[in-house]
């Protein structure tokens, strides 16, 4: 209903705008992290992590839900209907933590 009431065209423009700014404020504030997604990419980022799988658990520990990829890679997905903008940057925040401290 939800997916329905907001529209296709309003979800694939706010779900390419989430993943961009993802992007962004990766590219920004995370050098030590690379973007391995192909810009035609659809909701979905694969990151190489530096101490992946530790990022990994550290991160899922905080009850962000995405994916590891052996042997160095980290898949996250904004989605239009479930995440806000401030999310994706508490994200790109607590990535850094994880790999920063």
């Amino acid at each position: 209903e939800l997916y329905e009431e907001a529209g296709k065209q309003s979800n694939w423009e706010k779900g390419n705008k989430l993943t961009g700014f993802l992007a962004f404020l990766i590219q920004e504030n995370l050098p030590e992290v690379s973007i391995v997604t192909p810009d035609d990419r659809g909701w979905q980022l694969s990151l190489v992590v530096p101490g992946c799988k530790s990022v990994f658990n550290s991160i899922t520990e905080k009850d962000v839900i995405c994916d590891w990829r052996a042997p160095d890679v980290i898949r996250i997905a904004p989605h239009p209907l479930y995440n806000t903008y401030s999310e994706v940057y508490q994200f790109v925040e607590l990535l850094n933590h994880s790999i920063n401290g």
